[in-house]
């Protein structure tokens, strides 16, 4: 399916955010990935990088409008006991998307080690979303592989082998007052609708519960 058509204007328009940190050689592989399965728009957080990194996302970011990139070394360089840049970057971006986020959209956060992947392969995650009944927030399991041992190779393969991870990764609506959140979520303010576990069953924050779509790491 052709990349316009995955990222359609009608469906949830979905905003990938990630830190990263010396990826240079993996960060093509990871950017249109996700722009392929779907993702309207990823912000590109380069921090105290010693290789190219923003070098190559730069260039990429001059022919693909859907990424930005920004250099995070002034926020890097609050650091001190106790600080954490990664949340820092995250907490930035989280309250810059939803000032200008409209309604329906979602935004996600994931490191550039870890993939969003549908289990059909193929349904991008706008469409995900809207069949689920734009949930608050869409949590999706973790696999953790065992398949890749083979250094630079591609992340999916005819075959992948790995374990299922307690932890989640989420999409949530951009606009939802949040209470607390960290890489993997967020806790919005009570009331809220509903949190959707990939399988369309409604959840509260005391039931364990596993998506059927899910993050490889």
């Amino acid at each position: 399916m052709p990349l316009k058509d995955k990222r359609r204007a009608d469906t949830p328009q979905v905003v990938l955010v990630t830190a990263a940190r010396n990826e240079a050689a993996y960060l093509p592989e990871w950017i249109f990935h996700h722009l392929y399965f779907g993702v309207s728009r990823i912000e590109l957080h380069i921090n105290r990088s010693q290789d190219q990194s923003e070098e190559i996302a730069r260039t990429i970011a001059s022919h693909v409008p859907e990424l930005t990139v920004y250099n995070a070394d002034a926020i890097d360089r609050q650091h001190r006991v106790g600080f954490d840049i990664q949340l820092a970057i995250l907490k930035a971006a989280r309250k810059r998307i939803a000032r200008k986020a409209k309604r329906g959209d979602y935004t996600m956060f994931l490191d550039v080690d870890e993939f969003w992947v549908p289990t059909d392969i193929e349904t991008p995650i706008q469409q995900v979303i809207a069949a689920a009944g734009h949930p608050a927030i869409a949590a999706f399991g973790w696999l953790n592989l065992i398949s890749d041992l083979e250094p630079f190779a591609a992340t999916l393969c005819p075959e992948l082998v790995g374990y299922p991870d307690r932890l989640v990764k989420s999409a949530f609506r951009s606009k939802i007052t949040v209470k607390d959140f960290n890489p993997h979520g967020v806790r919005p303010l009570w009331p809220f609708t509903k949190i959707w576990n990939g399988n369309g069953r409604k959840l509260t924050w005391r039931q364990p519960f596993r998506a059927d779509d899910f993050f490889l790491s």
